[in-house]
């Protein structure tokens, strides 16, 4: 409940900046546009569209005392009536709607995890560090599937790297294409030890980037939840290796 909430506050902030923009550029008017100023509004308004359809997935998944948000209701109005208006636009009130929505959903407090990883190896270090920081601000964002693709990068680069100072060898050359599953397979037979879940992480790694590639019925989203449990697992994973 609180992530959906989270969630939604979220979306309704992006939303007031999109319609700010549309007010600041005077692309909320039924006159003749130049094509530069068309394929800007159309732009807005996409924006406007796929944030429309996240309150909508939100709305259907949140408790039934969400219906005492009365404005919730009043901006998926709104945006129904921008989507089939045409020229016709109504951004000053839905930019009300949205201030009046802000005001009434209960603040939740963000989740902050702690990125921290320490030792190192210093062939590594600056590749690792730069996706941990690409890694934080995903999980700030909201993007929990990029989220995810960068614990797998992290891991890679920590096991390719650990299976190095063991072996003096490099993976990539002896078994290219060798994944994640395969490297914490080697590094068992080289007696490193792991704790149970981390053959459910990998999982959820993989499946996260074959989705991320390929087109597919039914597409895998890491919730927040999962993508907090992805990061503090890869930080304790790589910070026990070094």
């Amino acid at each position: 409940m609180e992530e959906d909430l989270q969630k939604l506050y979220e979306i309704t902030e992006n939303m007031t900046g999109v319609v700010n923009a549309i007010l600041k550029n005077k692309l909320d008017k039924d006159i003749v546009l130049d094509e530069f100023k068309k394929q800007k509004q159309a732009h807005y308004n996409k924006l406007l569209e796929n944030s429309v359809k996240e309150i909508m997935k939100i709305g259907n998944e949140l408790d039934k005392s969400v219906k005492k948000y009365e404005s919730f209701v009043r901006v998926k109005e709104l945006v129904n009536a921008l989507a089939s208006a045409g020229g016709q636009y109504r951004q000053s009130e839905m930019l009300q709607a949205l201030k009046e929505l802000q005001n009434v959903l209960p603040k939740v407090q963000k989740v902050n995890i702690d990125f921290e990883i320490v030792n190192l190896p210093n062939m590594i270090k600056v590749e690792v560090l730069t996706d941990i920081e690409e890694t934080k601000k995903c999980f700030e964002n909201g993007c929990y599937r990029s989220c995810a693709i960068l614990c797998g990068r992290i891991l890679e680069a920590c096991l390719h790297r650990k299976y190095y100072e063991l072996t003096r060898k490099d993976i990539l050359e002896t078994s290219p294409g060798a994944g994640l599953g395969k490297l914490i397979a080697k590094l068992k037979e080289l007696n490193v030890l792991f704790d149970p879940g981390i053959t459910e992480q990998i999982h959820l790694i993989n499946k996260v980037r074959i989705d991320s590639v390929h087109i597919k019925q039914v597409t895998f989203n890491p919730t927040k939840s999962q993508a907090q449990a992805m990061i503090l697992y890869t930080v304790d994973v790589v910070n026990k290796l070094f």
